[in-house]
């Protein structure tokens, strides 16, 4: 006994013939089941071994990832992390952490999710010289945004954040194509002052982050 398929009315004047388009399309699917009709099958006919292991999607976790010690200096204290300092940093986008590769995926979807904790240096950011030539400490807003490439390519990025002291989960899905997948997160933070005040300090301990993970579910087409 054959399939019989679920069709519903189509709407006016979008399809020329309906039944033509029913017919066509209940094929396809009947050779995507492998002409197998699920209403005639015994509920206990498929067992483990009918199964193949990640037959529809796979799974990739990076964990225990930090900011990339090119940006890092040593003038952190008991109190403060040892963070990017603007000796290193000159602003722009950078590569935060090594990028990730996972091999031999399947052309499909890729759902991806990057988390971490960040901490920046706000409130004791530059000095500002007041008359009288007494320095005192003033504020200069600073940000951080993240963002992750696949394969060169931005598909995810967020706005400037300025929370000072905050956890981060950042999710995307975006399409992916058949081979090695490479992801790449990127920071980008605020650039040192030159000729404003406060002018920032070059050697103090800016931004930090910690405590990362980077999450990729490839699902097969």
């Amino acid at each position: 006994m054959s399939k019989r398929w679920t069709e519903f009315e189509s709407a006016a004047g979008n399809i020329v013939s309906a039944d033509g388009l029913n017919r066509e399309y209940n094929a396809q699917k009947g050779a995507l089941n492998g002409g197998v009709d699920r209403t005639m099958i015994p509920g206990d006919f498929f067992d483990r071994t009918h199964l193949k292991e990640r037959a529809f999607h796979g799974a990739s976790l990076t964990t225990n990832l930090e900011l990339n010690d090119d940006f890092l200096g040593t003038n952190g204290s008991t109190q403060e992390f040892n963070g990017l300092e603007y000796d290193f940093y000159s602003g722009g986008w950078r590569v935060a952490a090594a990028p990730i590769v996972i091999a031999g995926v399947h052309e499909g979807m890729a759902h991806i999710e990057w988390s971490c904790w960040y901490w920046y240096n706000r409130f004791t950011s530059g000095f500002s010289v007041d008359p009288g030539d007494s320095s005192t400490e003033a504020n200069h807003d600073h940000w951080v945004r993240f963002r992750v490439l696949y394969n060169g390519l931005v598909v995810l990025q967020t706005s400037k954040l300025y929370t000072q002291f905050d956890n981060l989960v950042l999710t995307a899905d975006h399409p992916i194509s058949g081979g090695d997948a490479r992801y790449e997160v990127q920071f980008s933070f605020a650039p040192a002052t030159k000729d404003e005040d406060p002018v920032d300090d070059k050697n103090t301990p800016m931004m930090f982050f910690g405590g990362a993970q980077f999450l990729c579910i490839p699902r097969w087409r």
